[in-house]
């Protein structure tokens, strides 16, 4: 008990119990760990606080699997599937089956008694991920191995556990929705640019892009509706499947989201160029090219220079002084 006067008679105060250095991690995500109460540091309700973890955590998934033995990989995936891919897989399967046999009220009283939790939908999706990375592992410590009906059995399992959703089940998806008010398509959309945020930044091509104080809301949310919902769209409709006809689709779809960026950049720089009042501050095509300010003083001038680096793409350097004091940055 960290106090630092004695206990006067009949006070109280309020007993933490310390659960060990791996649960402080989950009291920082719910907002009430050392951290956030002594740092200021945010729940996982903030949409950094949260990637930052969760990409934190993949990496540590990775390197543990990458270390792991041959017989460590044979029993770790043989629990995943035996105790939960296919328990999860026969849950999804009838509540699938079921939802689409009943119609109008007695298909949603059906969905409100059964629904399965955002935490299944997307751990169904977290399992093809986890296929994968072990996947990799076994290709390396196949190399040499003699156990070939180990490795025969292994590898039927991940290949079981990749995912796979054909059109009923994502318009399925689409329909229903989870506690957030998300669909649960949309929550799986959101597992996928988890998933390829964690490559981005493990290559380090793309690092804490939902940083506000590094990225601007306009290139935060080219980011999600790039790595989220158009490749999640993308692998979901068949990610084997190349053909000339997607490719061209895709394409097409990078330069509408391209275009649509670039219109909000031009609208700021518009309204900077046509008034010389603060008032034009305030407006959301200019607000959206901000940066947070954070709390570290020694980045300051990272933010200076990555600010500066936003007006001169948006050829704003001539209507605007950055280093004016009335500048709202």
């Amino acid at each position: 008990l960290y106090i630092q006067q004695p206990m006067r008679k009949g006070h109280t105060v309020e007993l933490l119990t310390h659960y060990g250095d791996k649960y402080e991690e989950t009291r920082e995500r719910k907002g009430y760990g050392k951290a956030n109460i002594e740092c200021g540091l945010k729940d996982d309700f903030d949409d950094n606080t949260r990637m930052r973890h969760n990409i934190s955590n993949r990496s540590s998934v990775e390197v543990t699997i990458k270390s792991m033995s041959f017989e460590e990989v044979e029993q770790t995936v043989h629990f995943l599937l035996n105790k939960i891919f296919i328990p999860l897989t026969i849950r999804i399967e009838w509540f699938t089956e079921r939802y689409f046999e009943l119609i109008g009220e007695k298909r949603h009283n059906f969905v409100e008694t059964h629904q399965l939790s955002t935490r299944q939908w997307r751990g169904w999706r977290r399992l093809s991920w986890l296929a994968a990375m072990f996947q990799n592992r076994v290709d390396v410590l196949m190399t040499g191995s003699e156990q070939h009906d180990s490795i025969r059995i292994i590898n039927d399992g991940l290949c079981r556990m990749k995912w796979t959703a054909h059109k009923l089940l994502l318009d399925m998806l689409q329909q229903i929705s989870g506690k957030s008010g998300e669909t649960m398509l949309d929550e799986i959309h959101s597992e996928i640019l988890e998933e390829n945020l964690f490559l981005v930044a493990k290559g380090n091509y793309l690092i804490h892009t939902f940083d506000s104080s590094l990225w601007c809301a306009t290139a935060r949310k080219l980011v999600r509706d790039v790595a989220g919902k158009l490749i999640a769209e993308y692998k979901l409709e068949d990610p084997l499947a190349v053909t000339d006809r997607r490719l061209k689709s895709l394409a097409t779809r990078l330069l509408e989201l391209a275009a649509d960026a670039v219109s909000n950049i031009r609208e700021a720089c518009n309204k900077l160029r046509s008034s010389n009042t603060i008032l034009c501050y305030f407006d959301s095509a200019v607000q959206s090219l901000y940066f947070d300010e954070i709390r570290d003083e020694q980045h300051q001038e990272n933010i200076f220079y990555a600010y500066q680096d936003a007006l001169e793409l948006g050829c704003m350097e001539d209507c605007v002084d950055i280093e004016d004091p009335e500048f709202p940055w």
